[in-house]
């Protein structure tokens, strides 16, 4: 069902699937373009956790989607605040840069796909910004840090981008990484699929959110936290 939830004075979107009694995930999805492009995986994972008796929700951040806050004025303390305001969860399961947030959600146990630092997130955005513009990405680089520019179709604050310079994922918690088959990096198990946050347009792997569901399940499972 579409629900919200309430802060700093308005409401922001929020999906919710599964029994409304039992343990609820929270999912954090990739930031910017690349939420767009995994938002049916996500659903698809939370219809695989709801059939397993899971309830998960699925928020907008302020700033994102629908969210009556401009992604201009949208900050990265503002985005803690959010989620920090969330019902409790049990768990979180954060994908790329949504794993730069799950240390802001009262959860122990933390369940990361394809984790990714700020600046990372920030460069893929201003080659992106660059190769359209034909200019340089430090030229963007040095506007973006003074005032809200737009970067692969994103109007960022300043503030935000700064924060996201700095961020990192969190160290905290139990935490699971999973990686996509063929990835570089450690984790505790690799999955096969697409990455589709590289993709151009809005795209699905049915396989690969059948196996992130399960794996999310199990590990659940095993932390004894379902």
């Amino acid at each position: 069902m579409i629900a919200s939830y309430a802060w700093q004075g308005h409401r922001e979107a929020m999906l919710k699937l599964g029994p409304k009694e039992g343990p609820l995930v929270l999912i954090l999805p990739p930031l910017f373009e690349e939420g767009n492009r995994t938002r049916r995986l996500l659903v698809e994972v939370m219809r695989g956790l709801a059939s397993e008796g899971i309830a998960s929700a699925l928020p907008d951040l302020p700033g994102t989607n629908d969210s009556p806050l401009a992604t201009a004025h949208a900050r990265f303390d503002d985005w803690k605040g959010a989620l920090a305001s969330l019902p409790r969860a049990v768990a979180t399961v954060a994908v790329r840069g949504g794993a730069l947030l799950d240390n802001a959600v009262a959860a122990t146990f933390h369940w990361r796909l394809v984790p990714e630092s700020g600046v990372r997130l920030l460069r893929d955005m201003l080659r992106a910004t660059a190769v359209a513009a034909k200019a340089r990405s430090s030229d963007l680089e040095a506007v973006a840090r003074m005032q809200p520019t737009a970067l692969a179709g994103n109007r960022l604050h300043h503030d935000l981008f700064n924060a996201l310079e700095a961020a990192r994922p969190g160290a905290d918690g139990t935490i699971r990484t999973v990686r996509i088959e063929g990835d570089i990096g450690n984790a505790d198990a690799f999955l096969p699929g697409m990455p589709l946050w590289r993709r151009a347009e809005p795209d699905h792997d049915p396989a690969l959110a059948e196996a992130v569901a399960a794996d999310i399940v199990q590990w659940m499972t095993t932390c004894g936290v379902r």
